[in-house]
Parts: C-alpha cells; sequence; structure tokens
C-alpha cells in the first residue's frame, strides 16, 4: 500500500549568486526547491514513513544539469531537508532523478544523469545481501517541472520504486519428522551480484527488467542456515537479488538430520548429512523482475531423506456378531 511522506522544505533567507538566470539578491524561503516522496510497496526495509532516511538527488534545468549532483536530502521530523539550498527560476523547466540504497549511496556507482532522457544510470554491486534496498525515482515526465513565479512552488513529488528482486527460500519440517531436528545450511544460489539500471519514465507499477545490463559473471551466492527443531515448523530466509535471467539456475543446499538408533528410534546427538540441487525456474518468463518478490517452498519429509517411518493405519472394525448361547440352569437352582 502506497504510504505518502508530504512536507514542505523550510530554509531561511539566502544569497544566491552565479548560476541563477533571474538574478537576485535576497531570496525569500518561498521559492526554496523542496521535496517529496512516496514509497511503493516494499521488497525489505525502506517502507514509508518509517523506513526512508536519506535519498540522493540529481537534475536541474537547462544550462545547469549539474544543480544537483547525487545530494543528499534527508529527513528531519516531518521534513527532508539539504544544504545548501537551491531555488526555482521562474518559468524555467526543471528534470530530477533521486536513488537510495537504504538510506545511503554504498555500493551505487558510476552514475550518469542523462540531460536527453533526464534520467540517471548507475552501476550496482550487491555486496550487502541482507541490508540492501535500492530504490529510484524521477520527477518531470516530459514536460518538467517549472514555477510561474507568483504561487508558491509545490514540492518535487518523487515516487520510490524498489529496483531489485527479493528472492525467499522457506523450508518446512513434515509432519512426518516430528521429533528430528534439522539443519539447513549452505544453502547457494549461483547468481550476478552486478548490473546496470538505466531509469526511464513508467506511468505505474514497476520498473521493467530491461532497465537492467551488463549484469557480469554469476557467482554463488549464499543464503543464511535454517534450523528446524520444533514439530511442523517453517522459516523463510531472505534476500535481495540484482533482477535478471534465472535460466538454468538452481539452489543447492545441505540437510543435516539425525541418525536413527538400532531400534528405529531417533537419535538427535547423532546426525548425518544430504545434499540437494533444486531447479528455480518457473517464474514467469523464468526471470527475477525488479520490485517483485520469489517465495520459493520446499517441504522436508521423510522420503526427502530415504527414511521409511513406521506408520500405523486401522484397516477396519469388523462389525460385533451375534451368536445365541443357551444357558442349561438345572431345576430347583435360584438364579
Amino acid at each position: 500500500m502506497k504510504k505518502a511522506i508530504v512536507a514542505a522544505l523550510a530554509a531561511g533567507a539566502l544569497v544566491l549568486s552565479g548560476c541563477a538566470k533571474t538574478e537576485v539578491t535576497e531570496v525569500s524561503d518561498s521559492r526554496a526547491i523542496s521535496f517529496s516522496n512516496f514509497v511503493t510497496s516494499s521488497v525489505k526495509s525502506i517502507d514509508g514513513l518509517d523506513g526512508l532516511e536519506a535519498f540522493y538527488v540529481y537534475g536541474g534545468y537547462e544550462g545547469n544539469w549539474a544543480l544537483f549532483n547525487n545530494q543528499k536530502v534527508t529527513k528531519s521530523g516531518t521534513e527532508w531537508v539539504y544544504t545548501p539550498t537551491r531555488y526555482w527560476n521562474e518559468n524555467e523547466k526543471y528534470w530530477y532523478a533521486a536513488y537510495s540504497n537504504n538510506n545511503d549511496e554504498v555500493n551505487v556507482t558510476d552514475r550518469v544523469f542523462d540531460p536527453a532522457t533526464h534520467h540517471l544510470s548507475f552501476t550496482f554491486q550487491n555486496l550487502d545481501h541482507i541490508n540492501a534496498d535500492l530504490i529510484y525515482a524521477s520527477a518531470g515526465a516530459s514536460e518538467g517541472l517549472s514555477w510561474n513565479g507568483t504561487d508558491v512552488p509545490e514540492d518535487v513529488p518523487f515516487t520510490f520504486r524498489h529496483i531489485l528482486s527479493q528472492v525467499n527460500f522457506q523450508f518446512t519440517k513434515a509432519a512426518d519428522l516430528n521429533g528430528m531436528n534439522l539443519t539447513v545450511s549452505d544453502i547457494t544460489v549461483n547468481a550476478n551480484l552486478q548490473g546496470k539500471f538505466t531509469g526511464r519514465e513508467i506511468a505505474e507499477g514497476q520498473y521493467p527488467l530491461d532497465c537492467w545490463s551488463d549484469w557480469g559473471t554469476p557467482t554463488d551466492f549464499d543464503y543464511p542456515e535454517v534450523v528446524l527443531n520444533e514439530d511442523n515448523q517453517t522459516v523463510t530466509v531472505n534476500r535481495v537479488m540484482v533482477p535478471q535471467s534465472i535460466v538454468g539456475y538452481t539452489v543447492t543446499f545441505n540437510v543435516t538430520y539425525a541418525q536413527l538408533n538400532e531400534d528405529g528410534s531417533i537419535n538427535n546427538d547423532e546426525t548425518r548429512v544430504r545434499e540437494f540441487s533444486v531447479d528455480i525456474e518457473g517464474t514467469e518468463g523464468n526471470v527475477w523482475n525488479p520490485g517483485y518478490i520469489y517465495t520459493y517452498k520446499a517441504t522436508i519429509a521423510a522420503e526427502n531423506l530415504d527414511l521409511t517411518p513406521i506408520v500405523f493405519d486401522v484397516v477396519g472394525v469388523e462389525e460385533w456378531a451375534d451368536e445365541d448361547v443357551t444357558l442349561d440352569v438345572p431345576v430347583g437352582t435360584e438364579i
């Protein structure tokens, strides 16, 4: 659900010189360029009011496309602030783009703002698989944003969208393994950890996969260990991925489980290990798309571990049978 953060940016009167086409000496704070933002449904941590604390802005107008050049904008209370403040020029057309990687610029490199498309491109390296949460937004569309010189300027509206994919693996211990402890470890996918994102204008929904390119060479991508000691337990492990094609991709993992005593009872103090390799294709187009969550579910049962549990079944219950019994009672005997 879309969560809105709308705030005006207040700033004191400052002297602005140099880059403005309309020269002014004393600039009212009513002309300050300020930002508002919306964050679409979350892939991970950045989720509207509580999660988003900072983003980085590029953009400007014809003649000064570096007006904002990786400018950090942070939340202060209910307002979005940056320094030094920039101001609108009357009837000038502006375009902006912004990004944030979990409130930081870490692992986002080779950033270029294109004056022709008014969008930002950058290379992303997925080196922090847990905390990465890359979002992107643009403002201005085809017409650009402007100020008429009379009205109070509106905030620059950013609608951020998640541009990574969240890929989850969910493991469930089947009912026939109750009493047996399981550990799923060495969960690994061979995937691309780097890609180049190029923004574009979209009206709604998520950015398409072809905004990403130059993925590089796949490498092993690890997930945390899963412990299943409770009966019928389910645990999900999460990672974020660079969106990409997954044709031929597999997930491998090891399951450590209990040995059996000679009498067939479970001995959780002694274990054995089985390795599994499972195809993870099956998504539409066999890809991970930007802004989507993919959850792969696996149930570990006795048959997966080559265990044959002793089970009981009731074949049936025979009906009561009638049988007449004659009781001979001697004459004169009291009953």
